[in-house]
């Protein structure tokens, strides 16, 4: 999904990390990228050699890439304030 060199190290870096924690959330109506590529993504990251990185992935149906559904917003701030407690 991210190409350059630089992203895919930090991260591997980041995914590696037994202490880091990571949110993926994405909606599945993104106008700019579809949600198979996103799932793909995902699949990735779960796959990496060396996962020790706490990953929480919360994939928000009916959301577009500018979050504009109020019922969007709300999983959306509902995840990310959950992910954070």
């Amino acid at each position: 999904m991210f190409h350059t060199e630089t992203y895919a190290s930090a991260l591997r870096d980041l995914l590696c990390n037994p202490e880091a924690r990571l949110l993926l959330i994405y909606g599945d109506k993104d106008e700019f990228t579809s949600a198979s590529k996103y799932d793909d993504w995902v699949d990735a990251c779960r796959q990496t050699d060396g996962l020790k990185a706490k990953l929480d992935v919360v994939r928000v149906m009916g959301a577009n890439h500018f979050w504009r559904s109020h019922d969007a917003r709300t999983i959306l701030e509902q995840a990310v304030g959950s992910w954070l407690s």
